[in-house]
C-alpha cells in the first residue's frame, strides 16, 4: 500500500510541472505574437486588407511581384515556396511587403516588391520570375484563423455565393489566398484574405 503522504507529495508535483508547462505556453505564445505584431507592422503594404467577415470589391494597384511555382498541390510545397522567395528578396535587398499571395490548389506564391523599389530591374533565376501585373478588380473575402485549407476554401466559397447575388460581375480569373501575418502570430490573430478576380459586365457595376 502506497505512503498516502508520497501520493499527495506526487500529486502536488504532477500539479506543480502542469502549471509551469501551462505557464510557458502561455509567456511563449505573447511574446512570439508580440514579434509576430511587431515585424508585421513595420512592413509596407501593397494594398488596404478587407475586414474578418466583409467581402467587398476593390482594385489592386499595378504592381511587380516576384513569383515561384513548383509541381504538386500548395500546402504540401508552401515552406519551400516561401523559402524561395525570402532568399530572392535577401539576395537583391528588396525589403518584405505584405500580404504574401499564394495558389489555393496549385503550388504557387509570390510577394510584391516595395513601392521604393518598383522602378530597379531585378532578373528572373530558375526558381523566381519578376512580373508585372496591372491593375485589377477582385471581389476579397477577408477572414481571421489559421491558414487551414479548410478555412481557405470556406472564404472561397463566400466569394462564389456573393457572384452567384451580384449579375453585374463575372469571374475573371482564378481565386487565390491572401495572408497578411508573420507565422509566429497565433492562429486566432492571423489575417486572411481569399481574392476573385471579376470584371463588371454592364453599367450596374461600381467603377466601370
Amino acid at each position: 500500500m502506497q505512503n498516502p503522504l508520497k501520493v499527495k507529495l506526487n500529486m502536488k508535483n504532477k500539479r506543480t510541472k502542469i502549471f509551469i508547462l501551462l505557464t510557458a505556453i502561455f509567456t511563449l505564445s505573447i511574446i512570439t505574437t508580440f514579434i509576430g505584431c511587431t515585424v508585421m507592422g513595420n512592413y509596407e503594404s501593397a494594398y488596404k486588407m478587407t475586414d474578418a467577415g466583409n467581402v467587398e470589391v476593390k482594385k489592386i494597384p499595378e504592381s511587380t511581384v516576384l513569383q515561384t511555382s513548383a509541381k504538386g498541390e500548395y500546402y504540401d510545397k508552401a515552406n519551400n515556396l516561401f523559402i524561395k522567395l525570402f532568399n530572392y528578396i535577401k539576395t537583391n535587398q528588396i525589403p518584405m511587403t505584405i500580404p504574401v499571395e499564394s495558389g489555393i490548389k496549385d503550388a504557387e506564391m509570390r510577394f510584391y516588391v516595395t513601392a521604393s523599389k518598383k522602378d530597379e530591374t531585378f532578373k528572373d533565376t530558375d526558381s523566381v520570375k519578376v512580373l508585372k501585373i496591372p491593375e485589377r478588380t477582385v471581389v476579397a473575402a477577408g477572414g481571421r484563423g489559421s491558414y487551414s485549407e479548410s478555412n481557405i476554401n470556406d472564404a472561397k466559397k463566400k466569394l462564389f455565393t456573393w457572384l452567384s447575388e451580384h449579375p453585374e460581375y463575372e469571374q475573371d480569373g482564378e481565386p487565390y489566398a491572401v495572408y497578411w501575418n508573420s507565422p509566429f502570430r497565433l492562429w486566432f490573430l492571423k489575417h486572411y484574405e481569399v481574392h476573385m478576380p471579376v470584371r463588371g459586365i454592364n453599367r450596374l457595376a461600381p467603377g466601370l
